[in-house]
């Protein structure tokens, strides 16, 4: 399970990433500033981490149309993101719709913002960059202790028969099974920040049945997912307050957007 964030832990989160922070082998060359900048355009995309790799790859499309368009939307162009990150996507291709925070955080992202690159000039596959971004994240959350919740960790558990003999499939492969392993932990993982992002939507415009239709749109979950992390999350009045601050903005699609016009504070 994964903890869905306040706009005041996801703010104290990533003020507080240190790009040193990688785990046990140090990987990945990258400034925290910049590792910042990653964790805040995860965070106001609801993009997967493995998506915003392939933008930053593949700007543009293959006509040489840029991706993050005029109007302040990103454009997931199906020849370039479909079964990017998850196995089965709910869309083939979507448009990732903004705050104007959002907007502002990623125009800086695409002109300012570099890719990360490993230790010793060797490739960065997406999968080692989320690992070590994730380690990034667990430090951060330890380091402003953030309380400590019972969520659920997922595992594959070998399947016995009722004498405790391990079970076996037709091809000789021991058969398991996922089950929930109880367990204390800050339940912060990056896929919180997409979570997070679709449930301060869901929460602030999910009654509007056009915008409910735009976030599940842009964030490409179906009706019952994005209802599922907002049943999940428990805001309060200035929980309200401040998703109402850094959701201003969605849906409303400029003609044309600047860094100027989307130009406020970001967490």
């Amino acid at each position: 399970m994964k903890r869905i964030l306040r706009v005041s832990e996801a703010r104290e989160l990533i003020r507080n990433i240190n790009a040193k922070d990688q785990g046990i082998f140090r990987r990945m060359e990258i400034s925290s500033g910049d590792a910042r900048m990653w964790f805040q355009a995860m965070l106001f995309t609801g993009m997967r981490t493995s998506e915003l790799i392939k933008l930053k790859q593949n700007p543009t499309d293959r006509n040489g149309i840029p991706l993050f368009q005029r109007n302040g939307t990103i454009r997931l162009d199906k020849e370039i993101f479909y079964d990017t990150g998850k196995r089965r996507q709910v869309a083939r291709e979507r448009i990732v719709i903004m705050s104007g925070q959002g907007r502002a955080i990623m125009h800086r992202f695409m002109s300012e913002t570099g890719m990360p690159k490993m230790i010793y000039d060797k490739t960065l596959t997406a999968a080692e960059m989320s690992s070590v971004f994730g380690a990034m994240l667990k430090a951060s959350a330890d380091r402003i202790g953030l309380e400590l919740r019972p969520f659920g960790r997922t595992v594959n558990k070998t399947l016995k028969d009722g004498y405790g003999s391990i079970v076996y499939d037709n091809d000789g492969g021991k058969q398991t099974q996922r089950v929930v392993v109880p367990q204390d932990t800050t339940g912060v993982v990056l896929r919180s920040f997409r979570a997070s992002w679709e449930s301060w939507l869901v929460s602030t415009r999910g009654k509007d049945e056009l915008a409910l239709i735009n976030i599940c749109t842009s964030i490409g979950h179906t009706r019952a997912t994005a209802l599922e992390y907002y049943l999940a999350s428990q805001f309060d009045a200035d929980d309200m307050r401040d998703m109402l601050t850094v959701t201003e903005g969605f849906g409303v699609l400029p003609e044309t957007t600047t860094v100027e016009d989307d130009q406020k504070s970001t967490p």
